[in-house]
């Protein structure tokens, strides 16, 4: 797709990638400054720019998801080095691994709603009061 495009529309697009507004990104293309908001908008309908968005889109997810998973089996290799351990420091070391994990989609289901005012208790809560 991108070699379908002229140097300033991928210039525009490389722009809004950098968190510019449609018109800095027109204006920082060379596009002049005079129809600057009437050619953003023109640009963002050119169905080519739109797949070049959607494809840079795409490809950011999938670099974002390697990364949590890195960052989940490191917090997890953590957390298990944590177990193994458990000296008071560790705690400091827990809460990370927890808002790492958690951050990248891994958080434990806390409460599960069954309608109306009623409640299920998560499992480690019902094992904790039996073995009480």
């Amino acid at each position: 797709m991108s070699n379908e495009l002229n140097v300033k529309q991928m210039k525009f697009i490389d722009n809004l990638f950098q968190g510019m507004g449609q018109r800095n990104a027109y204006v920082g293309a060379g596009y002049t400054e005079k129809t600057a908001d009437q050619g953003a908008c023109q640009l963002l309908r050119n169905t080519k720019i739109q797949e070049e968005i959607k494809r840079r889109l795409i490809d950011i997810e999938g670099r974002n998801r390697i990364r949590l998973g890195r960052i989940s089996e490191t917090a997890l290799k953590e957390l298990l080095s944590i177990l193994g351990k458990g000296t008071p420091d560790d705690r400091v070391r827990l809460d990370a691994v927890k808002d790492a994990l958690d951050r990248a989609g891994l958080k434990p289901v806390e409460k599960i709603a069954i309608g109306g005012d009623k409640e299920l208790e998560p499992l480690t809560v019902i094992i904790r009061k039996r073995d009480k």
